[in-house]
């Protein structure tokens, strides 16, 4: 009986590992319904080479725009000019929800 629920644990931890870093970084937005008005927060490592020794910080960037989907780790967005970009999971700092899509 222990054997079994050992095998059953050990199954349900290596599934939970297969999800890659970009993926466990969205999965909290998940919810938020295509179509949605966002401000999406990305961050991007950058280089200070002006100092010595180099020095390495997040460079924080705000977009406001639209949620198209989240999938396979990758938040997709379109801006107000109809361009989509997507943005890796591991590059998302947060997203927060400004508007609904209304329905007609």
């Amino acid at each position: 009986m222990k054997s079994s629920r050992i095998l059953v644990a050990f199954a349900l931890l290596l599934a939970a590992g297969c999800q890659n870093k970009d993926e466990l970084a969205v999965q909290s937005y998940a919810s938020i319904p295509p179509g949605s008005v966002i401000v999406l927060l990305t961050k991007a490592d950058a280089k200070d080479y002006t100092g010595f020794p180099a020095r390495k910080f997040d460079l924080i960037l705000t977009n406001e725009c639209v949620l198209e989907e989240i999938r396979d780790g990758t938040v997709w967005v379109s801006n107000f000019h109809g361009k989509r970009l997507g943005f890796a999971g591991s590059m998302v700092k947060s997203i927060e929800l400004k508007e609904t899509p209304t329905r007609p």
